[in-house]
């Protein structure tokens, strides 16, 4: 990197992904969300009948940590937890009713922090801010 360190990047990652995690924590601690939670929900939105393995793996967190989590979400009545017919030793997961009108509060709270994130960014800005993100991710997958 020439005219910006990896040092100032990696400060401002951390920034934003700070600052992400706590605008989303004080809007949906109320909900009883809490840490990544929210993001299990997500991805149970777009992988129905998922297992809690694959969100070990998804979001590399330990298998505990996983399990506590969707047990906390299964009691808040945003998930189903079933044991898997192929492996009776894994949980498979689906969201419930509940869980699907959560993601909607979910995809309200994401939005107006997009919204904070990108102000005073016109279109043109916002698509090469896109773009550049993703070829960042693209970079480590």
């Amino acid at each position: 990197m020439s005219d910006v360190s990896a040092r100032d990047l990696n400060r401002y990652l951390f920034f934003l992904n700070r600052r992400r995690t706590q605008f989303m924590a004080e809007r949906l601690n109320k909900y009883g969300l809490m840490g990544p939670m929210y993001s299990f929900l997500l991805c149970l939105e777009k992988n129905h009948g998922i297992s809690q393995d694959f969100l070990v793996s998804y979001f590399s967190v330990d298998k505990g940590t996983v399990a506590r989590l969707c047990k906390r979400l299964e009691e808040l009545g945003l998930i189903l937890r079933s044991i898997c017919d192929d492996d009776r030793r894994l949980y498979q997961l689906a969201l419930t009713e509940q869980g699907r009108e959560m993601l909607k509060v979910i995809h309200q709270h994401l939005n107006d922090w997009s919204d904070r994130l990108l102000a005073g960014f016109d279109q043109a800005d916002r698509q090469a801010a896109f773009v550049l993100l993703q070829r960042m991710a693209d970079n480590i997958t």
